[in-house]
């Protein structure tokens, strides 16, 4: 597949992610709040905001990067979503 680059997946996804990924196991949440002790976390792969948006709600300060424009937007129309900083990129680089 020759068209396929890091922001493939999201761009091809992003519009159904959240249809398949409803929910985080939310002791997960739990102890990234917890390890993060009121201070902040950054989310590899940030994509809609699954991880993120829960973090936040619990104080901590997130911030992420992702290489899909499209799954970003879909973190910014939700509530919460706007303010969280995205860097656009591939993590591995």
């Amino acid at each position: 597949m020759s068209s396929y680059d890091e922001t493939t997946y999201g761009e091809e996804i992003a519009h159904i992610y959240d249809d398949f990924y409803t929910t985080v196991e939310p002791g997960l949440i739990d102890r990234l709040a917890e390890l993060a002790q009121g201070e902040s976390a950054l989310e590899l792969a940030i994509g809609t905001g699954r991880g993120a948006l829960p973090l936040q709600e619990r104080g901590v300060a997130v911030s992420g990067i992702d290489a899909s424009r499209a799954m970003v937007a879909r973190l910014r129309d939700k509530p919460g979503g706007a303010g969280i900083p995205v860097t656009m990129g591939d993590f591995a680089e």
